[in-house]
Parts: structure tokens; sequence; C-alpha cells
């Protein structure tokens, strides 16, 4: 599904389609779009580690022209990304509230690679 945005729509107009689409044609997905918006924030701590090695490469499979543009883009994504995404996906660390979203994120996008790997 392509979603056609106009040019001069605000950040806000976006969130407010990208809400009543999750709500209204998300077939099981909104937990997934969630554990992966709660993830692109990064880090409380602001580490600079945390965001390079968990957030950064969570930003560059979700949103990669975005994370581009704002300069904020690991490399490229590859398989290696997926290769980081799998090892993020099983995160344990209850002492760091922010390896759980992490965690999420990682397992949720994941499965939504699976679940759309036989769509075009």
């Amino acid at each position: 599904m392509k979603f056609k945005i106009e040019q001069k729509t605000t950040a806000r107009e976006i969130l407010a389609a990208i809400d009543e689409w999750a709500i209204s044609n998300c077939e099981g997905e909104p937990q997934h779009l969630w554990n992966i918006l709660s993830a692109l924030r990064g880090p409380d701590n602001e580490s600079f580690e945390d965001k390079r090695t968990k957030t950064a490469p969570i930003r560059s499979v979700v949103l990669p022209n975005l994370a581009d543009k704002a300069s904020a883009r690991v490399d490229y994504v590859n398989q290696n990304t997926y290769k980081t995404l799998g090892e993020l996906s099983k995160l344990h660390d209850t002492q760091f509230h922010f390896n759980n979203h992490i965690r999420y994120a990682a397992q949720s996008i994941l499965a939504t690679e699976r679940d759309n790997s036989g769509r075009e």
C-alpha cells in the first residue's frame, strides 16, 4: 500500500494519518508499529554508543530516507544490519528500560519483514 502525502503536509498531519491508518486498516500490526516508534527516540541516558549500536540500525531500516537526510543513517542497510537486528531482538536488560524498547522494535521489524516477504 502506498500513501499519497502532499508535499506541504505538516508532521502533525502525517502523524494523524498514521494514527487513523493504524486503527482502521492495520490488521494486527498496531503493536509492531508502536514497538518500532517507541524505539526511534533513543536512550534517555544520551549515550552516543547506545544510539549508534541500538537506535541507528532501527532508524536506518524503518526510515532510511529520513535517516539519510538527517545524517543519522548507519552506512547502509545490508545483511549486517539484519544480523544486528537479530542480536538486538534478544537483548535483555531489565535494569535499562530502553533496551526493552529496542528488543521489541527489533522483533517487530523482523516479524514484519517475514510477513511481507511474499507480498509486492
